[in-house]
């Protein structure tokens, strides 16, 4: 192996549970010809002036191995760091003759991780080497399914990825006339091939397995703010892949949109959304979802990048997105005992240790109120987990009707025999209407996108206003720096202009706008957009303010 230290590997230790890094291994199923590869090469070895790292610096810890920290403090919405890309995957539209070969071969297995080889031998010795550098000799259910399907199918003996400068090593390297010659010749290059091929398949695992758990997403957004300007870009960064997660991180990563291009891999930005002092970690989310409960996050990174958060949220007694009002005072609420999430790999002493957290968490239940100390009784914690557990279900229950009926309109088969035990559609509203939980909830999100769906389709405009207010506050409150929460406030802000309530429109879009800013340069598309909507707003307004004063 070229890596034979584990610290790479960031992880509780007593978990032996591997951290990965962001990325998006599901892209676009794409591959590259060798004029592509190329193209790659000359956009990779390029020394771009706007990277600067110059604040941030790589540490080494005993138990989660390398993170990110300041050098210096930094306040809300400065920016920390910006790096152009190590090594940058464009989508390749067209496929290689290698690669139509391993997908021949390897069937299982996405083609994506061939178009990355490809990209990776053809950059300089030096790129290659800084790539492998993040390779993690860790044992992870993707390694494993990856080296046991090439080993299944043969290996990847006959294919070229242009290694060697693109010298086939099945070859002789001479045609000596004599037999003898001809014979040690052959047994020779023989042996090279093997010991080549081996060589071949281990730089194989060693490169997508370092992509697959540290490479971005890297899609620059048009400069209207109207969608991504790429698609199925992917890119790894020499510094910034070293940030860890966290449910409640310090700083967001973005790929910059500024002076975007098409043929200029763009760099990776980390904003800070919240104060942070110097040599704190800095820290991002893999997650898009940061408002679903502590349970759902953790088994989601640990299907997806293969480690157990343990970040302030994920490793908290209590879970912040489950919240039950306090019948008390006004404004408090208690939270749910956190869910244990079993461990990858299951031994007698994690099964114990899960065991007892759930004992404990039974115990439990609900925290006393977090405004005001009171502390439920058993009877009455066990009532209100027994209607957060009826409100999941109904949920379920609309969702797979909603599903159901999506699936019968999209298909062309006669569905009027199943018709007449279909729900009605009155039927659902009734149910979704009864359903009431803390306005701060996981599960009112899903509530309030349920009410708006149905608003939508009614053209109901004060249902719609009510739904998307419920899920602007709460968002908000459960992820205050998020894209998500300020999209919450956009769409908000839209539907009340649209309705005529221009005030309150132009506070929404002001809330949008001060995210936005904290979370991207201010000359990024989706803060300009945001400013021209408030500006609009705030336009409307003063022309509605004057025609009212003239009447």
């Amino acid at each position: 192996m070229r890596r034979t230290t584990a610290q790479k590997c960031r992880r509780p230790k007593q978990l032996g549970l591997p951290i990965s890094r962001p990325g998006s291994s599901n892209s676009s199923n794409s591959n590259n010809n060798s004029s592509n590869s190329n193209n790659s090469n000359s956009n990779n070895n390029q020394n771009s002036s706007s990277t600067d790292v110059s604040s941030v610096r790589i540490e080494h810890t005993a138990q989660r191995g390398y993170i990110l920290c300041a050098r210096r403090p930094f306040a809300a919405g400065e920016t920390v760091a910006v790096e152009a890309p190590l090594l940058y995957l464009p989508r390749q539209r067209k496929v290689s003759p290698a690669g139509r070969a391993f997908r021949r071969r390897f069937r299982k297995l996405d083609p994506i991780h061939w178009t990355s080889y490809e990209i990776f031998r053809a950059q300089s010795t030096s790129v290659r080497e800084a790539v492998l550098d993040l390779y993690c000799p860790m044992q992870s259910r993707f390694t494993r399914r990856l080296a046991k399907t090439l080993r299944r199918c043969g290996g990847l003996s006959g294919l070229d990825a242009n290694t060697n400068n693109g010298k086939n090593h099945n070859n002789s390297n001479n045609n000596n006339n004599s037999t003898s010659n001809n014979t040690t010749s052959s047994s020779s290059n023989n042996n090279d091939s093997s010991s080549n091929n081996n060589s071949n398949e281990e730089e194989f695992l060693q490169c997508v397995t370092a992509l697959h758990f540290n490479q971005f997403s890297s899609n620059p957004v048009r400069p209207d703010g109207s969608g991504p300007l790429t698609q199925g870009c992917r890119a790894v960064y020499r510094t910034l892949c070293r940030a860890n997660h966290s449910c409640a991180p310090n700083c967001f990563a973005r790929t910059s949109s500024v002076s975007a291009a098409q043929d200029v891999p763009p760099p990776r930005v980390i904003r800070a959304v919240k104060p942070i002092l110097a040599g704190e970690e800095l820290t991002i989310s893999y997650h898009l979802q940061l408002e679903d409960s502590s349970s759902a996050r953790r088994k989601y990174l640990l299907s997806t990048k293969e480690f157990l958060c343990e970040c302030s949220r994920c490793g908290s007694s209590w879970d912040d997105t489950r919240r039950f009002a306090c019948c008390r005072c006004f404004g408090g609420y208690h939270l749910a005992a956190a869910a244990a999430t079993p461990p990858a790999t299951t031994t007698t002493t994690t099964t114990a240790a899960a065991a007892a957290a759930a004992a404990a968490s039974q115990k439990q239940m609900l925290s006393p109120c977090m405004q005001c100390g009171c502390a439920l009784s058993s009877p009455e914690c066990r009532r209100q987990l027994r209607i957060e557990a009826e409100v999941q279900q109904k949920l379920a229950y609309i969702n797979s009707v909603l599903e159901w009926r999506a699936s019968l309109d999209a298909s062309d088969d006669e569905g009027s025999g199943c018709n007449d035990s279909d729900e009605d559609p009155e039927d659902l509203r009734s149910i979704l209407a009864s359903l009431r939980l803390h306005p701060h909830h996981h599960l009112t999100l899903k509530i309030a996108e349920l009410q708006r769906q149905f608003a939508t389709h009614d053209n109901d405009t004060a249902a719609l206003v009510h739904a998307l207010r419920l899920l602007a506050a709460c968002h908000v409150a459960i992820v205050p720096w998020d894209l998500v929460s300020a999209s919450r406030f956009e769409s908000l802000g839209e539907v009340l202009e649209g309705a005529g309530l221009l005030q309150e429109a132009a506070a929404a879009h002001r809330k949008c706008l001060r995210m936005m800013c904290v979370l991207q340069d201010p000359g990024e598309p989706y803060p300009r957009h945001a400013a021209d909507s408030l500006i609009r707003v705030l336009s409307r307004q003063g022309v509605s303010d004057m025609v009212a004063a003239d009447r």
